[in-house]
Parts: C-alpha cells; structure tokens; sequence
C-alpha cells in the first residue's frame, strides 16, 4: 500500500505510524458538507411538518381531523429565524438552503471575519446567549472543541423560545443531554431532532427514544454520513493530511474536529 484516504471522522492516534513505511494519508475533508446540511434542513423540515407525527398516525391508522390549536399544527418556514452555531462547510450550505425557504438566518462562528456567507448578520461564538431568545430553530453544525462541550446546556436551553426547535448534526457532546431530556419532559422548548449522542448506539433506557408528544425527537444515526454521492466525491475532494499528530477521538467526536474547528 502507498496510499490511504481517510474519512473526515477518522479516528487514528497518529499520523506517522503510516509515514514511517512510505504510506501517504489524505483525507476527504467536506466530502459530506453537503449531504449534512440537507440533512439538517430535512430536520427543520421534518419538526415544522410535524412528520414524525404523521407518521405515527399512519402506523396506528388515526386519520387526524383539523386541530384549532394554531401552536399545534403544521408550521411554514418562511419568516422563522434560523440560528446556525457553526458557519463552516456545513452550516455555510445549510444557510444557502435555509435562504431558498425565506427563512432569515442567523450564524455564529469562531471568527466572523471569515465572512457571513448567505446568513443575513454573522457573529462571534460568544454572542451565542444573546442570539438563542431569536430563534425558532437552533442548528449545530459546530466541530467538538473545548470551547463547544456542553455548548448547549440548561441555561443555553433556557434562554430557547418555548416554541423553538433544536436540531443537532455536529457531535453529541456539543449538547447537555441530560439537561435536553428535561427541557423536552418539561415542555421549555418544543422539540428536538439529534443525528449525534454521546453515546452511541443510544441506550435502549435514554429518555431521548421516549419524549412527550409536543417534544419530537427523531433520532437518525448517521443517516446524513453516507449516501453514495458523498461517496463518489470521496476521489475527487481530497486533502493530504500532515505529518503530526491527532488528537484523540473520545466518545462523541473525532479526530479532526479541531481542524474544522480553524475554519468555522
């Protein structure tokens, strides 16, 4: 072997075992920024529809009559504001995305210099508490770093609307989940949808599987990660990687969040 291309989520201890023996490593960096963001606007779509109770209601062959409640039924996305935590590769296209349903957009990245992007205002990481009380829908599109462990906490959740939504696609650990299952159990936001837990699989006894009515949490393992366009485009989108170390993987990350991290 003279060469190996790894995925994004690699999570190899090190980089210069393989160089050692005269193996190039190169990784496929945004191969699947694409594939994420449709995923996450699937999600807001999916909340806001309220799919995944249309389809409970198939399974049990309950033909849903009109609801008088307004805060009760299907939404529009038009006019709702989407706050994006993250404006790299993925929550860049997940912006442009957002924009083609009207939705003003919100984005927050490490530093906003790099540009807002097709977000209509862009700010520092730390006006995130400032920004949440905006929001209808909350997308973590973030790497796992120091600084965005348990970004999403009891207070972060709290300063949510009532009516708000969180969707997370970036790495569990980004989230509180104890602190989310009380939020949803209690009704202090309206739902959540989660492609990422800390642990994975999720435990069969995780209050996330079981959420109130009004606090929709479709859980989606990985479903972005892999279709085969993403695939094809692994050839043609590589970058070689250098000869240092990784980090360490740990439980809800990867070993190249800290990389993405410089770009968000």
């Amino acid at each position: 072997m003279s060469w190996s291309n790894a995925p994004q989520g690699c999570a190899s201890s090190s980089r210069s075992g393989p160089a050692e023996h005269g193996i190039r490593l190169a990784s496929a960096r945004g191969v699947n920024a694409q594939a994420v963001a449709e995923h996450a606007i699937a999600l807001i779509l999916a909340l806001a529809r309220r799919l995944p109770e249309a389809r409970d209601n198939q399974r049990n062959r309950v033909w849903r009559g009109m609801i008088g409640d307004l805060a009760a039924r299907e939404d529009e996305l038009g006019g709702k504001t989407l706050l994006i935590v993250g404006l790299g590769d993925i929550g860049g296209r997940l912006a442009r995305l957002a924009k083609a349903f009207d939705m003003r957009v919100i984005g927050l990245r490490r530093d906003p210099k790099n540009g807002a992007g097709a977000a209509d205002a862009v700010h520092g990481m730390g006006a995130l508490k400032a920004r949440l009380p905006e929001a209808d829908f909350v997308a973590l599109t973030c790497p796992l770093v120091k600084d965005t462990e348990n970004l999403i906490d009891a207070d972060a959740l709290g300063r949510m609307k009532r009516s708000a939504f969180l969707i997370n696609v970036a790495r569990g650990r980004c989230v509180d989940e104890s602190a989310l299952a009380k939020a949803l159990a209690e009704g202090r936001i309206a739902g959540a949808a989660i492609d990422v837990t800390v642990e994975e699989p999720l435990a069969r006894a995780s209050p996330l599987w079981t959420p109130p009515l009004r606090g929709q949490c479709p859980r989606y393992p990985h479903g972005q990660s892999g279709p085969a366009v993403a695939r094809r485009r692994d050839a043609t989108q590589l970058d070689p990687l250098s000869k240092t170390s990784l980090p360490h993987r740990g439980r809800g990350g990867t070993a190249r969040d800290s990389e993405r991290w410089e770009r968000v």
